[in-house]
């Protein structure tokens, strides 16, 4: 629905932000997934290595917010298909922003675990990667709040300490010849 609202605000928004050189660039270095999944992976492992449960967890719940929000950002970009802003390096396909979706996912993850001290400046870290989309002009206003809705609601759904989401579980899993898909099972009773 936010999304919706700030699309009349696509174009004005770009062409204010597309002038601000030089403190925006480091937004899509911070966003990238491969980043993004390092130190989810990184955090995973550091748990395991130290045996300690609450941070292996956490790292989980990261890698498993970034399998989700990677997942449904994917199929809605093949989905939907639309252009790049002009000048943007590429016709397809910018709704919704992936750097928004994966980063908002970690910060939804670390809020979750670690509360309000954790989420005020991870989520400003978000915000500040969406809006460094907007600034190298490869996604419109509505592109990265959407993606931000994705995330936020990749990171909650996997965060609950029983695992169970609504009666389902949701998993990362490799995919044969390479890359990581999401399974989804449930018990019906």
């Amino acid at each position: 629905m936010m999304a919706l609202a700030a699309h009349p605000y696509d174009e004005s928004v770009n062409s204010h932000l597309s002038g601000s050189k030089g403190f925006f660039y480091v937004g899509k270095l911070i966003g990238n997934v491969p980043g993004l999944l390092t130190i989810s992976l990184g955090t995973y492992a550091f748990g395991r290595a130290t045996d300690n449960r609450t941070v292996s967890h956490l790292g989980m719940d990261l890698l498993r917010a970034e399998a989700v929000s990677g997942a449904l950002t994917y199929a809605i970009k093949l989905s939907v298909r639309r252009h790049r802003p002009p000048g943007g390096g590429g016709k397809c396909c910018s709704f919704p922003s992936g750097h928004a979706s994966s980063t908002f996912a970690l910060a939804s993850v670390l809020w979750r675990h670690l509360g309000w001290k954790a989420a005020v400046p991870t989520y400003t870290v978000a915000t500040y990667v969406a809006l460094s989309r907007l600034h190298e002009d490869v996604h419109f206003l509505s592109d990265v709040v959407f993606g931000a809705s994705v995330g936020i609601v990749s990171g909650r759904a996997v965060v609950h300490h029983d695992r169970h989401f609504y009666g389902m579980q949701i998993q990362p899993m490799p995919v044969p010849g390479g890359g990581v898909g999401v399974m989804v099972s449930g018990s019906f009773r």
